[in-house]
């Protein structure tokens, strides 16, 4: 089942590339060695060699967790310590399996923006040998790190140079090491086994494949060891073929970088969207395929409604944003216009078009349910689409709701634009009609859109004061070539003010009733003609009345 939410929560969130799922589907067929005996795995193994060099030992696993804890397992005894930084996987989120499986202890070391350094690693490396304490073994570096960046390879080959002076190993925990390469514009060797590095957890699962992950041992030191770890650790899969498969498919033509170039370039597009914006600080190097990022907490729970992500520290706001192979342009768009309503908002003076597009994002449905085919509201559309919308016209729809008039005006192949503040709104005018162009727009605020045949501006004006209406008209004007046309339609016959509706939910929404007159001299004052009006009578809960006007216009 297709979530209706877009996830920026994680990489591991997104599906398996298509490359990746034809390959398992042509492993499946037929029969096969059982527990690597197969010629997939071979294959794999060989495309570890070539990458890294006929010495490399390549063992294929199914989790990121065993890649990591049954290889420093091969390389330690109970009384050896694992170096790793405060915030590393191994540390935050690995339910002390590392200590319960290895039997070694794991110390916890200071990072700067997720790295650890010479200078924090000396107080546990360079101390008196002491049978009371544990004795060092391995540095474990992540790369990509847990706020997504990256270790140079100055960085890396610092801290391998430190480590191997004082007799330690270095381990990679490369569960997003694609990402790392494609930051660096290295291949795999340059900052892992040619930067010093011992031994290696190499990441597929968070880059496109649907499972698997393999351990990498720079020397055979270690390759009879991890053979009897790897079972013991229940990582011997029966069926290795189906991740042998996937790793044949990844490294080869350069799958993993083009899934890796994409979600990185996401990531970037996702911090450009929120930079600058009032309240919002990135907090981390846009290094990778992750966004970190302090954000207010309104902004956090109204983004919540529609995006999958974490929040990664609750007492400082903190938010953690992630792309992936699968993130698409259309969805990064979507997240920068949510983004601008919302900094927009900020700029309104008074509280009642917030609270109203608040009410609209919370009651998208309802409100299409009631209006995407309103009998009144569709014969008045379509009489006006069959006698001033021409096939194939440029069209703007501002407060475009749901996409109500939209679809009715494609049916003449129109090209359609159509901005509202409601994201929710604009989602489903995107479903609704995906041929249009919708966007998250302020309606007062016209600018660089371009020039039209047609305005629709159907009930949006009833949200926003008489003068900003003026103005809204005004804009409008100046976007229709000559001879161009404008709908209207507003509302007369009730005080200004806040209302709960039929659709809303209990929500409020602030409306106000224009005047007629008011408005036709609007018009006038921007050579705009009024050719039709129409009235229709709108019976309200309560049991009132309400005049519904329509206007036909032409420039």
């Amino acid at each position: 089942m297709q979530d209706e939410m877009i996830s920026l929560a994680s990489d591991n969130y997104a599906g398996a590339h298509p490359e990746i799922v034809s390959a398992v589907g042509a492993a499946a067929v037929g029969t096969a060695g059982a527990y690597g005996a197969d010629p997939w795995t071979a294959v794999a193994e060989e495309r570890f060699k070539k990458i890294f060099g006929e010495e490399t030992s390549a063992f294929l696993v199914m989790t990121g967790t065993a890649a990591n804890i049954l290889s420093i397992d091969a390389v330690t005894r109970p009384f050896e310590a694992v170096l790793i930084s405060d915030c590393a996987h191994l540390h935050m989120d690995e339910c002390g399996a590392p200590e319960r499986f290895t039997g070694s202890k794991f110390i916890v070391v200071p990072s700067v923006q997720g790295k650890l350094t010479v200078e924090g690693l000396r107080p546990w490396v360079e101390r008196e040998p002491d049978y009371h304490r544990v004795r060092p073994r391995v540095v474990s570096i992540t790369q990509t790190t847990e706020f997504g960046t990256v270790y140079s390879v100055d960085e890396i080959k610092a801290i391998t140079g430190y480590a191997h002076e004082h007799g330690l190993l270095v381990h990679m925990d490369g569960s997003r090491i694609s990402n790392a390469a494609a930051s660096l514009g290295l291949d795999f060797p340059a900052f892992t086994k040619d930067a010093g590095v011992d031994f290696l957890s190499f990441g597929g699962t968070k880059n496109g494949m649907m499972f698997g992950e393999a351990v990498v041992f720079f020397t055979r030191d270690f390759d009879e060891a991890f053979q009897y770890t790897r079972m013991q650790g229940m990582q011997l899969v029966s069926k290795m073929r189906f991740v042998g498969a996937q790793f044949e498919a990844f490294l080869k033509d350069g799958l993993w970088k083009r899934n890796a170039d994409h979600a990185n370039t996401m990531a970037r597009k996702i911090a450009e969207a929120l930079d600058g914006a009032p309240g919002v600080t990135l907090t981390q190097p846009v290094d990778a395929n992750a966004v970190f990022a302090l954000l207010p907490p309104e902004m956090i729970e109204a983004l919540q409604k529609r995006f999958h992500f974490y929040v990664w520290n609750n007492q400082t706001n903190e938010v953690r944003l992630m792309a992936s192979f699968a993130t698409t342009e259309n969805e990064i768009q979507a997240f920068a216009e949510a983004v601008k309503a919302l900094v927009n908002l900020e700029s309104f003076m008074t509280d009642s078009l917030k609270t109203t597009i608040s009410t609209y994002d919370d009651c998208a449905d309802a409100y299409a349910d009631k209006f995407m085919d309103y009998p009144a509201y569709r014969e008045m559309m379509i009489r006006f689409r069959d006698t001033y919308v021409k096939k194939g016209a440029a069209v703007l729809d501002i407060g475009c709701g749901p996409g109500n008039n939209a679809a009715l005006l494609s049916e003449k192949k129109v090209a359609l634009t159509g901005i509202d503040l409601s994201a929710e709104m604009v989602n489903r005018a995107r479903t609704h009609v995906p041929s249009g162009d919708f966007r998250v727009g302020d309606i007062r605020d016209l600018s660089g859109l371009g020039t039209f045949d047609v305005v629709i501006a159907s009930f949006c004006i009833v949200h926003i004061t008489p003068e900003e209406a003026r103005g809204v008209i005004k804009e409008a004007a100046s976007l229709l070539v000559p001879g161009g046309a404008l709908y209207l339609s507003f509302m007369v016959g009730k005080k200004d003010g806040y209302e709960t509706t039929s659709f809303s939910g209990g929500g409020e929404i602030h409306f106000t009733y224009h005047d007629p007159e008011a408005v036709k001299g609007w018009l006038a004052e921007n050579q705009l003609s009024v050719v039709e009006t129409h009235l229709s009578d709108y019976p309200e809960g309560d049991g009132s009345i309400t005049t519904d006007t329509f206007l036909f216009i032409r420039k």
